[in-house]
């Protein structure tokens, strides 16, 4: 049996052993960042908005089986393998990510089961910020009536309240999000009329949108909860802040085209840009398309987005 330092230093080369294996050849490791299937659905979506169906046939394709293969056999999706009930979120980001490729239709079985479960948990109410988010980006759920602070992007970190008191990761995802949602931006899907018969009551009130159990208790909710303190600035000090937000993210560019290296956060970028007048054409949003498509890979045979990079 051996005593426990013993057992310790075992597992330790066994470790080591498994670690020198999976070492790539330039000496760098790259791993599997598996997440959510959100990425999948998001970039589906972002892709056949833009029209790229023809031109992305074959990722789209890949994109949409990777999201089927993980759907359960009650038709939901989960986002953790000990979930023991479907998750709303993740079946309505899996559900609408296959409804966009094209590859799966409304009467399928599976289809129909994740309709199902969708209705009887209250529709689209109750799912996530980010994905209501994404929603309203693409014509499918409206906005909110509500502007979100980006005045406070203007403030100079000298004050007691400012945009650099939030985690990097907070910051490059609300700035984009924030800028689209000001803007009452929108991209039409044309593989996806509506989403009406999933939630016929839609609506766009703030604290229905914004639910506190709506999203994770992360730096979001520090940046709502200073909304009220900033809220009565004036027009020009939005627009300052308008451009503050543009400025960030150009400046955070990384050379493969993404933001910040996530991918969600660059999918965001390419909807902000677009709200801004910048061509769907130009070189920045390709250059964030192909970079976005580096981070597709296979986890566990599955074609999966990973949100950044694994490699080590």
């Amino acid at each position: 049996m051996g005593t426990l330092q013993e057992k310790v230093r075992r597992f330790q080369k066994k470790t080591i052993t498994e670690l020198r294996d999976r070492q790539n050849a330039d000496g760098s490791w790259a791993f599997c960042f598996e997440g959510p299937i959100m990425t999948n659905s998001f970039f589906i979506l972002l892709l056949t908005s833009l029209d790229e169906d023809e031109n992305e046939k074959e990722l789209i394709s890949a994109l949409a089986a990777g999201i089927h293969a993980k759907q359960q056999p009650d038709g939901t999706f989960i986002n953790y393998p000990d979930e023991t009930r479907g998750n709303l979120t993740a079946t309505v980001q899996g559900y609408v990510g296959m409804l966009a490729s094209g590859c799966f239709h409304r009467s399928e079985p599976h289809m129909k089961k994740a309709e199902q479960f969708i209705i009887s948990h209250g529709g689209l109410r109750h799912v996530h910020f980010m994905t209501k988010w994404m929603l309203a980006a693409n014509g499918l759920y409206p906005w909110p009536a509500l502007y979100l602070p980006l005045s406070l992007m203007a403030l100079p970190p000298t004050l007691p309240i400012h945009f650099y008191q939030f985690s990097s990761y907070a910051r490059i995802h609300f700035a984009p999000m924030a800028v689209t949602l000001n803007q009452r931006f929108f991209l039409i899907n044309r593989n996806i009329s509506s989403l009406r018969h999933l939630d016929p009551h839609m609506t766009k009130n703030p604290f229905t949108w914004l639910r506190s159990d709506a999203f994770e208790e992360r730096d979001l909710t520090s940046i709502l909860s200073h909304w009220k303190r900033v809220f009565h600035a004036t027009f020009a000090f939005q627009q300052l802040g308008l451009q503050t937000a543009k400025t960030y993210m150009l400046d955070r560019i990384e050379k493969d085209g993404t933001l910040y290296s996530y991918a969600s956060a660059t999918i965001y970028m390419v909807y902000s840009l677009l709200s801004l007048g910048v061509s769907r054409y130009s070189p920045i949003i390709r250059r964030a398309i192909t970079g976005i498509k580096s981070l597709v890979t296979k986890c566990n045979g599955i074609p999966y987005l990973e949100n950044s990079t694994s490699t080590v």
